[in-house]
């Protein structure tokens, strides 16, 4: 994980990655992912994301 930028695309529901060479690929996109908005990478080196933030009550 170390020196590797994820992001967030909300707009299309989904996380990428960027490369070494800048290039960006898509890790995940479905529209189960609605909003995706927050990641948090674990110790384990799980990377949590946290969508559908601005539907909770």
């Amino acid at each position: 994980m170390l020196g590797r930028l994820y992001a967030t695309d909300y707009e299309h529901n989904a996380i990428h990655r960027r490369l070494a060479d800048g290039a960006y690929e898509t890790l995940a996109q479905d529209s189960r992912l609605s909003w995706p908005d927050t990641l948090a990478l674990a110790s384990d080196g799980y990377l949590f994301v946290i969508a559908k933030v601005h539907r909770q009550p």
